[in-house]
């Protein structure tokens, strides 16, 4: 089954970039819920999802927000 690939960069999280403002009292959780629901109104219901500084951050809250996480294993 061939995927498909989608480039991730072109639009900002909440608080960052042009998005809205982020208010103060939303943290990680809400912005790994927001890549939750970035892909699902995508349809992409398994991704490889990679993230560095805060991007890592945001990665690690998602997984277990993932209905698919520990498939491949973690990578450490």
């Amino acid at each position: 089954m061939a995927g498909r690939a989608v480039h991730a960069g072109d639009g900002d999280l909440p608080g960052y970039g042009a998005a809205d403002f982020l208010p103060a009292d939303r943290g990680i959780g809400f912005l790994a819920a927001t890549v939750r629901h970035m892909l699902a109104e995508l349809e992409m219901p398994r991704v490889n999802l990679i993230g560095s500084c805060f991007g890592g951050a945001i990665a690690l809250r998602f997984a277990p927000l993932s209905r698919t996480c520990g498939e491949a294993g973690w990578w450490g």
